[in-house]
């Protein structure tokens, strides 16, 4: 489908991606060794128009739920337990976000099935933060 000659406007095309992670070897403790659950995610690819060349131009959104029932099964209980699991739950729901911050933008999607995204790789602050001397 994602090879097709032809598109038009109000094409969609989905993808369901389920990823399945586990780790080996090093030395870190025996619950990271434990396969983790599976992860599910869609792109949702949307044509909005098509440029002269057979381009379609496209609107895409990823959805990747954070795995909260996944992280906060694995934390431990215990006396204070519940204030420690909260603050590491947000700082993991930050650093998710974070990662996860590109969920939606347009692209150009090609007659051949590749997705063309411009991308600024320009330095984004104002300020440019000074050498530390040691």
């Amino acid at each position: 489908m994602a090879q097709t000659a032809t598109r038009k406007p109000g094409d969609t095309l989905i993808y369901e991606i389920v990823t399945h992670s586990e780790i080996s070897g090093g030395h870190l403790p025996s619950q990271a060794y434990t396969p983790q659950s599976p992860q599910s995610s869609s792109i949702k690819i949307a044509v909005t128009g098509v440029d002269p060349g057979g381009n379609a131009l496209v609107h895409v959104v990823i959805d990747r739920p954070f795995p909260e029932k996944e992280i906060a099964s694995k934390m431990t209980g215990g006396p204070l337990a519940a204030v420690r699991n909260g603050v590491i739950l947000a700082s993991a729901r930050k650093s998710w976000e974070e990662q996860n911050r590109y969920k939606e933008f347009d692209a150009k999607f090609t007659r051949d099935g590749a997705l063309l995204l411009a991308v600024d790789n320009s330095q984004q602050s104002d300020t440019i933060p000074k050498p530390t001397s040691f």
